[in-house]
């Protein structure tokens, strides 16, 4: 048996590598690493997202998770792993729901008795400051006095920014021209969270186990409907839920590190007016960037009719792409014959893990049947491995990856495993393997020709591409 207290020490000194590594990084910079106090804001945050302190604060995060593991026993971890997650996601919902966060920006910077914050929603003050404790507890607010909190920098992220006597007038437009965290925090611990504790019914379903459809999954299961996500999310009742689910998967793609989609993939080599097709785009995000890099290409972001005209908003800041015609926005279903025959690229971000491979070939098919012979398919998606040795797609430029010291796991990007199962439980939708997308894509048509995982050990959200052209 492999002595604990020496996995321990290796533990301990990646633990405080990485902190060193951490602290010479930033000695050269003047700046500081943010703490757990104080209020979010993207500047601070933009030291965290440097590659170099990312891929050491990985490093320590993946070997303190290991180290808790060891020191807290196996009932320990099993218990919390049983019990914390869904009793955060409820904590969560629940403060979200009641407008805590917005309360709390209004009392000031010295928090509020916790009689002011139910106040807003008319929840039991009691039983709100016993959910509150809990979040304090995982560095979710702070408790600065009995039944008294305040904001930290986590719990600053919840908060909209408007006023709670607008949330409650017109609570369907709560994430209006906001960055988006909070919908995606909501949707987490909202209908995610929800659709998840029926994941154990669905997969030992003998008639559901199997099923790629995407209206055979725990979301339906927990929401009592036959229609698919998207179709129940565009039922007129539910228009607060669509709204949050909308922005919340844009503000997936906003987390990601600005230049995220420039990584990885040589846009400035592409020819002045090339066409690059941003399927399944949302409005957007990350088509503009690369419109901003090299205005001379052309680009098209096709999406469903409600996005489009959101979209429109959003390229609002750039009313002469559009008017131009460099840039088009189009309604287009991507299960539908593509409509845009001289591609140069085309790019699908975050769009294949919401499906499972029965329909990610519908969406891929179109496109081949649309792609020119240099025409190039840059798929933006989490790229998972396994958790043991795995040579299957060595021979394709780009796969191998950097591997963890002794004694981690090799995969250190554990939200990404938590996503594949989100993706699951709310569409039948998966993430993928290299080896995966290879197979899935050879099937449809295409051939991969490298993959681009970023620098380190870090799987940094919208870095990771796969390239592939026709074959």
């Amino acid at each position: 048996m492999t002595d604990g207290l020496d996995e321990l020490r290796a533990l301990s000194a990646l633990i405080q590598d990485s902190i060193e590594k951490i602290s010479g990084i930033l000695s050269n910079t003047g700046k500081t690493f943010p703490s757990t106090r104080g209020a979010f804001s993207m500047a601070s945050e933009s030291v965290r997202m440097a590659p170099d302190v990312a891929a050491a604060s990985a490093v320590g995060c993946a070997a303190a998770t290991q180290l808790l593991a060891i020191l807290g026993g196996p009932m320990n971890t099993l218990i919390r792993a049983a019990m914390f997650g869904p009793v955060l996601a409820s904590c969560i919902a629940t403060v979200a729901e009641a407008n805590v966060a917005e309360a709390l920006r209004e009392a000031g910077a010295q928090g509020a008795h916790v009689r002011e914050l139910a106040k807003a929603k008319g929840v039991d003050a009691g039983k709100l400051a016993r959910v509150m404790r809990v979040l304090a507890l995982n560095h979710i607010f702070v408790e600065t006095a009995p039944d008294v909190f305040a904001h930290n920098t986590a719990s600053s992220l919840l908060d909209t920014g408007k006023s709670t006597a607008a949330l409650s007038q017109s609570p369907a437009t709560k994430h209006d021209d906001t960055f988006g965290l909070a919908a995606l925090v909501e949707l987490c611990a909202g209908e995610q969270s929800k659709a998840l504790t029926y994941l154990p019914d669905v997969l030992l379903d003998p008639k559901l186990t199997s099923s790629g459809e995407s209206n055979k999954t725990a979301f339906n299961a927990a929401f009592r409907t036959d229609l698919s996500t998207w179709d129940w999310l565009e039922l007129p009742e539910k228009k607060t839920s669509l709204a949050r689910v909308t922005k919340g998967m844009e503000a997936g793609k906003r987390i990601a590190p600005p230049d995220a989609i420039l990584r990885g993939y040589e846009w400035e080599k592409l020819p002045e007016g090339a066409v690059v097709v941003d399927v399944g785009g949302g409005v957007g995000t990350q088509s503009k960037k690369v419109f901003e890099r090299c205005p001379g290409l052309k680009i098209v972001v096709q999406d469903r009719e409600p996005v489009v005209k959101a979209a429109e908003q959003f390229w609002s800041n750039m009313p002469d792409a559009v008017s131009s015609g460099r840039v088009t926005l189009q309604a287009h279903d991507f299960f539908a014959p593509q409509p845009q025959k001289s591609a140069r690229v085309f790019i699908l971000g975050a769009v294949l893990h919401d499906w499972s491979d029965e329909y990610a070939l519908k969406i891929l098919k179109p496109l081949r049947d649309a792609a020119k012979p240099d025409t190039e398919l840059v798929i933006v998606d989490s790229l998972l491995q396994y958790l043991a040795d795995d040579d299957n797609n060595a021979a394709i430029p780009g796969s191998a990856r950097e591997k963890p010291p002794a004694p981690l796991l090799p995969a250190l990007d554990t939200m990404s495993y938590a996503a594949d199962i989100m993706m699951l439980s709310m569409f039948n939708g998966t993430e993928r393997t290299v080896a995966q997308f290879r197979d899935l894509l050879a099937k449809a048509g295409w051939r991969v020709t490298r993959v681009h995982h970023g620098a380190g050990l870090t799987q940094v959200l919208g870095v990771q591409k796969v390239i592939a052209v026709p074959a």
